[in-house]
């Protein structure tokens, strides 16, 4: 039971952290830069949570994915 809880508790720590983060970097640099790296995190999130073998590995992939959907 406590495996299934981390993916969305890593999900919502990912968007709470990504989206001030990555919504201050766009007002100090433009949106257009900081939407390239917020794409460029979540592919690379994306690629290595579809290549983890265990759910208890797949945490911190969530957290780069989904720390990119804040933004």
């Amino acid at each position: 039971m406590r495996t299934r809880s981390t993916r969305p508790a890593a999900r919502l720590i990912g968007i709470f952290v990504g989206g001030p983060l990555f919504g201050r970097l766009a007002d100090h640099f433009g949106r257009r830069p900081v939407f390239l790296v917020d794409m460029l995190i979540f592919l690379i999130g994306s690629v290595l949570h579809s290549s983890s073998l265990t759910v208890s590995s797949s945490s911190s992939p969530t957290v780069s994915s989904s720390s990119s959907s804040g933004c």
